[in-house]
């Protein structure tokens, strides 16, 4: 089993690749373990001297030494993570009884009859003090070994784990008794007539010792061994280098001594000098290695830091809050948002960012949300959770300026609607007055407009009657009411408003407006802070003095033209702002465009009904009062009494409309001359649409006494510019023909209606009986 992240006391985390390698080692050491002690078994059962002893002279491993070594690499195998720890610790205390009673048969003399159970041993074998009797040294290994089983998990009160003493212990008598054997010395225990241990049993030893140390990885020694902490770098490097190299190195003297190449000070001189060069060697390798390990620390640490410092540079607020909704980190844009709504690092934040980190919590899925403060400011804030750690990341974006150019943007097209819709500048005014009172949110708002070499209000909301009856005229007087005019004969517009109108402004001055606008947020401030000549005019102070503290004067230009201002007015402070004023700027240029094309068409048109007027009453006087001009409507009200109608499309309509008319003139008492006039005004009327129009729609009816008869058409009409030429030059005609159309109907028609536009014409007459 992999152990991953495994904090050890000294603080340092576990590597997992090296805590696997020592798990692993382990369950190698234990198998290794369980094999030896079931080969020398076999040995027994077979009368194997290899299996028992190695090589022929050395000493066997005795049988109950074997079965010890099944059950210790059985319990060393139970014991791993996840596995039976009881049964493990049974085996340990097994073990530990066994080798405390051979202990005991030693020092008391005893046979228990435990050495001689299973297999039976002759007297003589090599090194060998009672048949089948394990050596001391290999009993009080096991009882070390049997007591790190019994106790793996256990610890002092000063974090220390016995189980390792106990190990340790061990490993060094089975080391001991391989130095005997390597370094051929007789015997290292000083203890006489005893058994000795067998090198594969002092090798099970060592190994099964080192098991039992790396069975905890998390633990000690081993946790440094396993970590990535300096510590853990220079014991794996040194400590394997170093038991090697000085087993090595003893053996190569004791060897040359044995050999005879020197003597024996000669060679402790030699293991010496050998000593510190190992010693040496492994300190500059160490230090090289601590050299660059710190060197990839320490970049690893500035990498570590630079990114630390990215969501800290971060312009937008980056926040971690926790499920209780408690600010866990926040950089300092977020900060000072915190601060602002008076949280902080720790503190609780606002219940709107903590229910939607609840939310996301739940849901596991990320959120947005808008997050807005009183100011005007507005975040768009993206929140993503992460469960398992309990916790959200909030990620926020400014997007004020954004939202706030997509709200202007909404009023400009908002407000070209409502330009576009009106009719008039009546309308018009009116419109944008509603507008702008609505959108600035202001109590009072008014529209001047120039008229003559004044700009009184055009339209005006919210102001008391006095304030505008006082308000209304901008121009100066003299005492006999006449306007003041300058050198250059040029009326003088007084007050704030005059300078606005006449672009008397310095843009410095952070009461104007880079295009000429004045606004302020308290005019009890300005007028306390300013002078006359700051405010480049003397001013009558009545907005101060009807309590506007708020107030904005935009002017409206038509080019070089001064059509007059806009002017917003509130009792309350910080109405406005700078990105306001240029929005009111903005939409007072569309209003001015608006106005003066407004302005345009009204002259246009009322040019237009005056030259209409000049051409009814010339052709009315011309024609002794005949031929009148009248409107379209007019004319349908002519036709509302029709007692016969005809569609008159060719010349066989027009022949049956004619006859009919004839029969119906002569059924209402007309004499055969009056009759024959109308018959002729019906054929020039009906000719002329047939000619100039494919044709029309008649109609016949009474009024006043008198037979009306009228025909509409769709052609295009008669302009205003010939009016005159058709109905009073002889022989004209706008289609080549003779002409002699409405000349025809005045000469015999007691009364000509006319009414002619692109839509078609509408032409009629009424004759009376007699």
């Amino acid at each position: 089993m992999a152990i991953v992240d495994i904090k050890s006391k000294t603080g340092d985390w576990t590597e997992p690749r090296y805590a696997a390698s020592l798990t692993a080692f382990s369950k190698t050491a234990a198998a290794v373990t369980f094999a030896v002690g079931l080969l020398v078994i076999i040995g027994w059962a077979l009368e194997a001297p290899t299996l028992k002893s190695i090589l022929p002279g050395w000493v066997a491993m005795k049988a109950n030494t074997a079965l010890c070594f099944l059950l210790l690499g059985t319990g060393l195998w139970l014991i791993r993570p996840g596995r039976s720890l009881p049964a493990g610790r049974l085996i340990g205390a097994v073990v530990a009884t066994i080798g405390l009673l051979t202990l005991c048969e030693y020092i008391f003399g005893w046979d228990l009859g435990i050495d001689q159970a299973v297999f039976k041993e002759p007297a003589g074998a090599v090194g060998t003090y009672v048949p089948g009797r394990m050596a001391p040294n290999t009993a009080l290994s096991f009882v070390m070994l049997g007591l790190a089983l019994l106790v793996v998990d256990a610890r002092t009160r000063g974090r220390l784990h016995p189980s390792r003493f106990f190990a340790i212990l061990a490993g060094s008598m089975g080391a001991l008794a391989v130095f005997r054997y390597v370094y051929g010395i007789s015997d290292l225990s000083g203890i006489p007539h005893h058994t000795h241990m067998a090198l594969h049993t002092a090798v099970a030893f060592m190994v099964l010792s080192a098991g039992l140390i790396c069975a905890r990885p998390d633990r000690g020694l081993v946790a440094i061994a396993a970590s990535e902490s300096t510590g853990g770098i220079v014991l794996r490097r040194i400590l394997p280098f170093a038991l090697v190299s000085t087993f090595v190195l003893g053996w190569i003297v004791a060897w040359g001594q044995t050999a005879g190449l020197y003597e024996s000070d000669e060679g402790t001189a030699i293991y010496a000098a050998a000593i510190m060069i190992v010693i040496a060697f492994l300190a500059s390798s160490t230090a090289l290695a601590l050299h660059r390990s710190d060197k990839e620390r320490r970049q690893a640490e500035e990498q570590l830091q630079s990114v630390a410092q990215f969501p800290k540079e971060n312009p937008s607020p980056v926040l971690r809050v926790g499920r209780d909704g408690r600010a866990l980190y926040m950089n300092p844009v977020a900060g000072a948002l915190l601060v602002r709504e008076g949280s902080k690092t720790g503190n609780t934040v606002r219940c709107e960012i903590r229910e939607h980190v609840e939310a996301a919590l739940r849901s596991g899925q990320s959120s947005e949300f808008d997050l807005a403060y009183s100011d005007g400011q507005v975040f768009s804030v993206i929140c993503v959770p992460v469960p398992d750690k309990a916790y959200a990341n909030l990620y926020g974006l400014d997007t004020t300026e954004r939202r706030r150019a997509e709200h202007e943007r909404e009023v400009a097209v908002e407000f070209l609607r409502l330009v576009n819709e009106a009719t008039g500048t009546r309308e018009l005014v009116r419109a944008a007055a509603t507008f702008f009172q609505r959108e600035s949110g202001c109590e009072a708002i008014g529209i001047r407009l120039k008229e003559g070499d004044d700009y009184p209000y055009f339209e005006a909301r919210g102001f008391p009657q006095e304030f505008l009856l006082l308000e209304n005229s901008l121009c100066e007087r003299d005492k006999t009411g006449s306007v003041i005019r300058d050198k250059d004969f040029n009326p003088v517009v007084a007050c704030m408003c005059g300078n606005v109108i006449c672009a008397r402004f310095d843009p410095s001055k952070s009461f104007f407006s880079e295009h000429g606008s004045f606004w302020t947020n308290c005019t009890t401030q300005l007028l306390a802070t300013t002078s006359e000549a700051d405010r480049q005019s003397r001013t009558r102070n009545r907005y101060n003095g009807e309590g506007y503290e708020s107030v904005a004067l935009a002017p409206l230009y038509a080019g070089e033209q001064r059509l007059g201002l806009l002017q917003l007015n509130d009792r309350r402070p910080g109405m406005f702002s700078a990105n306001t004023i240029a929005l009111w700027e903005r939409l007072s240029g569309y209003l001015s465009v608006a106005l003066a094309k407004s302005s345009a068409e009204e002259a246009l048109l009322e040019s237009e009904a005056h030259k209409t007027d000049f051409y009814r009453k010339t052709i009315f006087a011309a024609t002794e009062g005949k031929l009148v001009i009248v409107a379209k409507d007019e004319f349908v009200e002519l036709c509302a009494s029709a007692i016969a109608k005809w569609t008159v499309r060719n010349m066989q309509e027009f022949g049956e409309m004619r006859d009919e008319v004839g029969r119906l003139v002569q059924s209402q008492g007309f004499d055969q001359s009056r009759a024959y006039g109308f018959i002729a005004c019906v054929v020039e009327a009906a000719a002329n649409a047939i000619k100039h129009a494919d044709g029309g729609t008649a109609f016949l009816g009474r009024r006043d006494g008198a037979l009306f008869f009228g025909i509409s058409d769709t052609g295009p009409g008669i302009e205003e510019l010939t009016l005159p030429n058709v109905a009073l030059t002889r022989g004209y005609s706008t289609a080549g023909t003779m002409g002699m159309g409405y000349k025809v109907m005045i000469k015999f028609a007691d009364k000509v209606y006319l009414a002619t536009d692109s839509a078609g014409t509408n032409v009629g007459f009424e004759i009376a009986a007699e």
